[in-house]
């Protein structure tokens, strides 16, 4: 059998070095581009789980100030949705349409101060400015997390006979923290009153669990 030459071998040789080169780039344009964007058909629910857009950080201050968003300030509270669907959009091809979970939460929010506007009268006059540093608070605090999860939409009417989307948001599945695990660590973690305290918990309170909480969090 007839051997192979000395001189072929050094002629593969740039072969050789070429196919490791492509194979070397192939690797590293894949780990660059990183992973495949999942496809969905936007049928039923192959749809995906969240909003399919990376939200930048941002920082913000809770600030005390009670010149904006109080429980009459409806152009204020209209001003958060994006318009004109106040948190509604249209995804995929077919032009599916969602609720955004966010502008769901601020909704009900709004809501409950459209309530407390009605039931409002010299009896709970006392708690209208506690109502309305609640109504901020949990406005900032509902932002600031921006709950992305697309919710399933329906097509309804209005009180004036239009076209209107609308969302319930159940089955709709949240990316959450296990907040039984946070209970029983603040339940493992009570407060600790100073030496000179006058009272002595929660649990004596004579107080009804509510107005213990407007105090705690006034």
């Amino acid at each position: 059998m007839q051997q192979p030459t000395s001189s072929s071998r050094p002629a593969r040789l740039p072969l050789i070095f070429s196919g490791i080169a492509a194979f070397a780039c192939i690797c590293i344009v894949v780990i660059f581009r990183g992973p495949s964007s999942p496809s969905y058909t936007w049928v039923g629910d192959d749809f995906p789980h969240t909003l399919p857009i990376s939200l930048p950080p941002k920082k913000h201050v809770m600030k005390a100030d009670e010149s904006h968003f109080g429980l009459q300030a409806d152009h204020e509270w209209s001003a958060i949705f994006p318009k004109p669907w106040n948190g509604f959009l249209s995804l995929g091809p077919e032009k599916r349409t969602f609720a955004v979970s966010v502008y769901h939460q601020l909704h009900c929010l709004d809501l409950i101060r459209g309530a407390l506007n009605d039931k409002i009268n010299e009896e709970f006059t006392e708690f209208v400015g506690h109502a309305e540093h609640c109504l901020r608070y949990l406005k900032d605090t509902i932002l600031c997390r921006a709950d992305m999860t697309l919710e399933k939409s329906f097509w309804s009417e209005d009180r004036h006979g239009n076209t209107v989307p609308g969302a319930d948001g159940v089955g709709a599945t949240h990316e959450c923290v296990d907040w039984d695990v946070l209970k029983t660590f603040m339940e493992e973690n009570p407060v600790v009153l100073p030496p000179n305290a006058t009272a002595k918990g929660g649990e004596t309170s004579p107080e009804p669990a509510y107005l213990t909480v407007l105090v705690l969090y006034h």
